[in-house]
């Protein structure tokens, strides 16, 4: 059987179709199926991987998986709600003016990590 790769966790993008019963239905219906679980973290700190995992853990069809990074803790994550889109620009503008002038005496060796979307807390 050739193989197949699926991310459950990847299913945040459902606008894009992506939908996570898809992989526990593989697994019910093809025989000798092999799930092999990828634990190690290597791009994220561990303050955001612990905050990933919060996120992503209250998905109720996704495979659990302990995951971890060798990485240092990092910066606190920040959450912010805000009550609209523009609002939500306007925060994440003031953060990173904020993190340019602290860095800009640094020499820089990566970018900061920049969320794609603000987390919402209901």
């Amino acid at each position: 059987m050739d193989p197949a790769f699926f991310s459950t966790t990847q299913a945040i993008y459902s606008f894009r179709g992506a939908d996570p019963t898809v992989f526990n239905a593989f697994r019910r219906h093809v025989d000798g199926v092999t799930t092999v679980t990828l634990r190690e973290n290597y791009r994220s700190s561990g303050a955001v991987l612990k905050a990933a995992s919060a996120v992503v853990g209250a998905n109720a069809h996704r495979v659990k998986k302990d995951v971890f990074t060798r990485a240092p803790l990092g910066t606190p994550v920040e959450v912010c709600e805000c009550r609209n889109a523009a609002a939500e620009v306007d925060w994440l503008a003031v953060r990173l003016l904020a993190l340019q002038t602290v860095r800009r005496d640094r020499p820089r060796r990566r970018a900061p990590p920049v969320p794609s979307r603000i987390i919402r807390t209901p």
